[in-house]
């Protein structure tokens, strides 16, 4: 019979700290930028181009993690975020924050060739997407042929 009421006594307490959420890391926030280039390249006869980020983390136990990217108009807009995990060990000197470089694919698929702008969380530069000939689609030599049923 005691072990019965030790149960009925523990339940409410096992209960209410199952209940508790916690959270196991901050949400991620945007990290400083410094320099923002755009590496352009040729992959299989299409355009390929990667961004290549330069700047500072927020403190020595900052991670980078994944990036958004989003397009307005001519304007390629990368959210370079960072997290801090929980409880994570900070090293003596935090003056110096540490720096950081990555390279995030760009995505081209959509995109007309022309000159377009990257902002990496405030940091602008100007890139240009070339013309180029998709060999999974016919070409034809007179356009009045591709007409034709």
């Amino acid at each position: 019979m005691r072990f019965s009421q030790s149960i009925v006594w523990a339940l409410p307490l096992l209960a209410a700290m199952s209940c508790q959420t916690v959270s196991y890391a901050p949400p991620p926030v945007e990290t400083t930028v410094e320099e923002v280039e755009v590496d352009m390249r040729e992959f299989q006869g299409r355009p390929d181009a990667y961004a290549v980020v330069k700047g500072r983390l927020s403190s020595n136990a900052a991670q980078l993690v994944d990036t958004k990217q989003s397009r307005e108009g001519q304007v390629i807009h990368l959210e370079v975020m960072e997290q801090t995990p929980r409880g994570a060990d900070m090293a003596g000197d935090l003056t110096l924050l540490p720096p950081f470089q990555t390279r995030i694919p760009i995505e081209l698929l959509g995109l007309l060739p022309g000159v377009y702008q990257l902002n990496a969380n405030g940091v602008t530069t100007t890139f240009e997407v070339p013309e180029w000939v998709d060999p999974a689609q016919p070409q034809f030599a007179d356009q009045t042929l591709a007409s034709l049923p």
